[in-house]
């Protein structure tokens, strides 16, 4: 008797406790409104209408917004803030907006968003805004994560909320006509204590890895319903994809055909760059990296004292060998492995991979980017890209690579030999040699900075003694008192005069020339004919696409933006480029993060989505976009703290339809779209966008 009555008020306090989740429209509901008053109007017309502000004007044009009484507007005591948009003119306009703090630099101080407003649709453009680290107050247990459940996000970007001074708005059109009527900013999301102890209640994910205080359009009840309906996306997606008109390979059928090669390679048509598909069919990359059933978070002692998960299997549950891993002493858990396996039993790899086969290609994304499955690739379904390790550097930075090094190419040849798997391999589209080095925007500093012993410093040394033949007549030119050679490039200065970097900076064109000629001379001799793919460059200078050039067969970029850019790759080098990194977040289901580029909902998401791919293709340099990533990252955070809500599907494995849908109708317009170049951007996101309801 005691214990049912005791199982029963265990069962009272549980369901009680779910009963006070929080729906995420009461998170997003309109809290406080901020007046305004225009601090630039430049080209365009601004009219106050009621309680709206109606702006039109020629575009391409941008305006700004200022606190109507003070100079600052103090957003501290809330998470989220935005202005809504109806569009009221025939075409389609983009939004740049960007809050500023006082003094903002290029990569600072300031907090981004962008949106997408289609004719006659009511649109947001919202900015869920980092906030400093050292201003969290909430549990320790949730410092392993970027994001917390109290809407507390870290950026690589600062921002400081209680200081906006000012809102920019950036305007272009399909038509060159804007007509909008725009809200005032307002203020959602409050930060008060009540809410902030509902949201931050353990446990934090349920036992399906879902954040459990949350609530949200299309959020799994329970396994066996997310399963039924997760069993009905996959027979679709296999309908849909068996009636695609693509090649085998994902590329353009209905397009012009080219020489069949057998493999992937490039090639230049009327002004454009392409890929082409092994069959000879025109092909452009759309790629999702991590495909495949991996979201692991740690799990950590502090976690598991404090009652974070509802949910790990023990020593007696089967599902302890699917979804817990330990390397070097670390332990993780992966839901999405443990949901397929109790969704679908011992056949759950197996339909896992099928059902990402087939939602790719029914969604028109024809390659699995970096990091998927090696399953995924070696099923010979959907094209893919390898990526291999490059980060071995015995001395210096780990990302700063050194051609000069010894073993160098020996070492690249190595790691290249893990894939010779894939040497005959045709859904093989190419390889990347490291990912997102550290590169520099000047080598002098750098060469000063490394070890005295280092090969790229004893390379650099080397090269002066070339030029210059004596330490003394060097000594004259760099107005310097070395005694040995050896001493040159030490006593790091603060300032480097000009006269020394003269004779430095032109060096950095033959380090990158020599770490690409290396990178694809291993490509040859490990993989031949496999298409060479660059390093994933994040950052550095236009030498590094001098340096490409002739080595490279596409240069890659990760770019978390609103679209893409290579300013690595001058106008004056011909090379093919791909977008081998970029997302579009939001905190509307759930995982609290949006990433590195942040839109307000799913369907901004898409939209978001839509103008990357738009601007893409509008750039004739350009051969593809791969997006980071298939799969939602945990709630709980990477074991690097990563917590992004990214993916095309979520932690249980279900799609977003609001952004799956938009990208299965651009992808299917896009290689008509290209081929036909309409013009800048807007124009092409206008006619990928052309055949699409409006959503209001």
């Amino acid at each position: 008797m005691w214990r049912a009555t005791f199982c029963t008020l265990i069962f009272w306090a549980a369901s009680l406790n779910h009963a006070q989740t929080i729906h995420v429209d009461e998170l997003f509901a309109r809290q406080k409104n901020l007046s305004m008053k225009v601090q630039t109007a430049g080209q365009a017309t601004i009219t106050r209408e009621g309680d709206r502000w109606r702006i039109r004007g020629k575009a391409p044009f941008w305006i700004a917004f200022s606190p109507a009484k003070g100079d600052v507007w103090d957003i501290s005591d809330h998470r989220l803030i935005a202005l809504d948009v109806l569009n009221k003119s025939s075409g389609l306009t983009t939004i740049e907006g960007r809050l500023k703090n006082s003094k903002p630099t290029g990569w600072s101080r300031h907090a981004v968003g962008f949106a997408v407003a289609p004719p006659d649709e009511s649109t947001t453009l919202g900015f869920p805004y980092p906030i400093p680290e050292d201003r969290y107050a909430g549990p320790a247990v949730f410092g392993h994560q970027l994001a917390r459940p109290n809407g507390h996000r870290l950026h690589w970007r600062q921002f400081f909320p209680e200081d906006v001074r000012v809102i920019t708005l950036a305007f272009e059109s399909s038509t060159e006509r804007v007509d909008l009527l725009v809200s005032d900013l307002y203020l959602t999301w409050p930060h008060k204590p009540e809410l902030e102890n509902q949201l931050d209640a353990l446990p934090f994910l349920d036992t399906m890895g879902q954040v459990r205080n949350v609530d949200w359009p299309g959020k799994a009840k329970d396994i066996r319903s997310a399963g039924k309906l997760l069993h009905q996306e996959l027979v679709q997606a296999k309908e849909a994809a068996q009636s695609r008109r693509l090649s085998k390979y994902g590329g353009w059928l209905d397009g012009p055909k080219r020489e069949a090669s057998g493999h992937f390679r490039t090639e230049k048509i009327d002004g454009q760059w392409w890929l082409i598909d092994p069959e000879g069919h025109l092909f452009f990359s759309v790629g999702a990296c991590l495909a495949g059933h991996t979201a692991a978070t740690a799990l950590l002692p502090a976690r598991r004292e404090a009652g974070y998960f509802e949910y790990i299997p023990d020593s007696k549950d089967y599902l302890r060998w699917i979804g817990l891993r330990k390397k070097n002493e670390r332990e993780t858990i992966n839901y999405p492995a443990m949901n397929y396996a109790r969704m679908y039993g011992d056949q759950w790899k197996t339909i896992n991979r099928n059902g990402i086969h087939n939602r790719m290609r029914s969604w028109g994304v024809n390659t699995l980017g970096c990091w998927s499955d090696l399953d995924l690739q070696k099923d010979q379904r959907t094209p893919y890209t390898l990526i291999a390790s490059i980060w071995w550097q015995p001395s210096g930075h780990k990302k700063f690579p050194s051609p000069f090094r010894k073993n160098f190419g020996s070492d690249l040849r190595k790691a290249l030999k893990k894939y010779t798997w894939a040497k005959n391999d045709p859904f093989c589209l190419g390889i990347f040699l490291g990912n997102e080095l550290e590169w520099p925007d000047q080598i002098s500093p750098h060469l000063f900075r490394i070890e005295k012993d280092h090969p790229t410093k004893i390379w650099a040394r080397n090269r002066l003694k070339e030029k210059y033949q004596t330490l003394q007549t060097l000594n004259t030119a760099w107005k310097t008192t070395y005694n040995r050679w050896e001493e040159v490039l030490t006593h790091n200065p603060q300032t480097i005069p000009s006269f020394i970097k003269q004779d430095l900076e032109p060096l950095y064109l033959e380090l990158t020339t020599e770490f690409f000629r290396t990178c694809k001379a291993a490509m040859e001799a490990e993989l031949p004919g496999k298409l060479y793919l660059g390093c994933r460059t994040h950052r550095g200078p236009n030498v590094l696409g001098r340096g490409a050039s002739g080595h490279v067969d596409v240069f890659s970029v990760n770019v978390y933006d609103s679209r893409v850019r290579s300013w690595q790759v001058p106008p004056e080098i011909d090379l093919p480029i791909i977008s081998s990194e970029f997302h579009f977040g939001a905190v509307d289901r759930g995982v609290p993060s949006p990433g590195l580029s942040a839109a307000w909902n799913q369907r901004q998401r898409a939209l978001s989505f839509a103008h990357y791919l738009a601007s893409a293709l509008a750039d004739s340099r350009f051969v593809g976009v791969h997006w980071f990533q298939w799969q939602d990252q945990s709630a709980a955070g990477r074991p690097d703290r990563e917590n992004h809500q990214v993916g095309f599907v979520d932690v249980t494995g279900r799609a977003y339809p609001e952004f799956v849908d938009v990208v299965s109708q651009v992808t299917e317009q896009m290689y008509g779209v290209r081929r036909s170049k309409p013009g800048a951007t807007v124009d092409v996101l206008d006619a990928l966008l052309k055949s699409e309801v409006p959503t209001n």
